[in-house]
């Protein structure tokens, strides 16, 4: 520390300080922290949405599924719409096979999310016998 004295004042310099770098250490760590805590939140939110997207995309097939046996009963009917408040389907059957109906369902959601499923179904055991998935 050293002591100038101009006109009677007296000013000290203190040469040695630590409180500022001290000071710019701690502020950097705590952007590094919220950066870091920043991304985590956006990539939380990402994986929520985006499971919240395929749960509804299940459950529109969930809904067509249950409805399928209805649906292959009647060998005019080609295709189908269904329209719910999660999204919407559209189910094409193709009815070449007796044994083996093939049941094309296409799915998308609100956020414009699609999947499509193809199902073989055995009308005789009213059961499905294949399920092809993909999104």
């Amino acid at each position: 520390m050293s002591v100038k004295s101009t006109h009677g004042q007296t000013t000290l310099y203190n040469q040695r300080g630590y409180v500022l770098p001290l000071v710019l250490m701690v502020s950097t760590l705590l952007l590094f922290i919220l950066a870091h805590q920043l991304s985590l939140y956006v990539t939380e939110s990402k994986f929520y949405n985006e499971s919240s997207e395929i749960y509804k995309m299940d459950l529109i097939l969930q809904k067509v599924t249950k409805d399928l046996k209805d649906v292959v009963a009647d060998p005019s009917l080609k295709s189908k719409v269904y329209q719910f408040k999660e999204g919407s389907a559209l189910l094409s059957m193709n009815y070449d096979n007796p044994s083996i109906i093939q049941v094309q369902i296409k799915v998308e959601t609100k956020n414009n999310r699609k999947s499509s499923v193809l199902v073989h179904y055995d009308p005789v055991n009213n059961k499905i016998t294949k399920w092809i998935e993909g999104r």
